[in-house]
């Protein structure tokens, strides 16, 4: 079809962790470093490359990992999206980051950040996120034989910072959004969180959107 271009690559990931219980961690962290490379030799479009990183923690506040209890959950990410042979140029609309939804950017549509083109988001070629969220249990069940609760259904309050730039190598801190809102998390029998987030701060631009939901605890 007219304009599509064809991206094959090499992806490679660099990942360690130190988790309580990597389901359901409540303490401990995790840390991941992905790269990947499009190139025209491997037959390729475009030669791009494409890097994320991000780094999470996780702190109990309570005494017993084994049972129920509030905790506190930091999440930090960074990524980058640039043309080896052209340091300047543009990366493919399909290649870059865009903030918004369910995971991140809570508050505002999937992929409702600008900046924008007429009614398309741009996307970024770099950004930087953050999330700070508490994390506090609604219900949980005694598990037999002990004095230990088991936690089946909890309850958060985030806050979402990030800045999404169009230009790789470059941000704006001025062009910052940041969301706030709770979340509601189902842990039995199936992992699915209901989102409801509020920006606080935006452009008039971007497209905003309460409710999101999605089949994971984070």
């Amino acid at each position: 079809s007219v304009g599509a271009e064809s991206f094959v690559g090499l992806t490679a990931s660099l990942s360690a962790n130190k988790l309580d219980n990597r389901r359901l961690p409540r303490t401990g962290w995790s840390s991941r470093w992905t790269n990947t490379f499009y190139a025209e030799g491997l037959g390729s479009d475009a030669n791009l490359w494409k890097s994320e990183v991000s780094f999470d923690k996780y702190f109990l506040l309570g005494n017993d990992p084994e049972t129920a209890s509030p905790g506190i959950y930091v999440g930090l990410g960074g990524g980058i999206s640039v043309p080896i042979d052209d340091p300047k140029g543009s990366v493919n609309y399909g290649e870059r980051f865009f903030f918004g939804g369910a995971r991140f950017g809570r508050g505002f549509r999937f992929r409702g950040v600008g900046p924008y083109e007429g009614d398309y988001p741009l996307g970024g070629e770099t950004f930087l996120r953050s999330t700070l969220e508490y994390r506090f249990p609604l219900y949980a069940q005694q598990v037999p034989g002990t004095a230990r609760k088991r936690e089946l259904f909890r309850g958060s309050l985030f806050v979402d910072a990030g800045v999404l730039d169009p230009e790789a190598y470059e941000l704006d801190f001025d062009q910052t959004r940041v969301s706030a809102g709770f979340a509601l998390g189902l842990i039995e029998p199936f992992p699915v969180t209901f989102s409801f987030g509020w920006p606080l701060v935006s452009e008039d631009e971007d497209e905003r959107q309460t409710f999101a939901f999605t089949l994971t605890l984070r």
